[in-house]
């Protein structure tokens, strides 16, 4: 190629090797270096994620419960308003009676 000896050429080509793996390998390691890291960063991201994740799912649980039982609350006072009604009814027909 170009007019060199295909001898040079290949000498060419060790010392090229020779030379820029140092290069090649420090920013290779750099490279390394710093997906470690964000690899490390991305792991912590997740475990808090699931940290969150866990709150959730309690709070929602509460708030499950709180519902239910608001709910069963509020039929229980349903229940005693129209016991209450009946009461105020027979009350009112003994009321009536006793005026007559």
């Amino acid at each position: 190629m170009f007019g060199f000896p295909k001898v040079k050429i290949s000498a060419f080509r060790i010392c090229a090797f020779a030379i820029f793996p140092a290069d090649a390998y420090s920013g290779i390691s750099e490279s390394i270096g710093q997906i470690a890291s964000m690899s490390t960063q991305m792991a912590a991201a997740v475990e808090e994620q699931a940290h969150v994740a866990e709150d959730i799912n309690r709070q929602i649980v509460n708030i499950s419960t709180l519902a239910d039982l608001s709910n069963d609350s509020s039929m229980q006072l349903s229940e005693t308003i129209i016991y209450l009604n009946k009461i105020a009814d027979e009350l009112h027909k003994l009321v009536v009676r006793f005026k007559r």
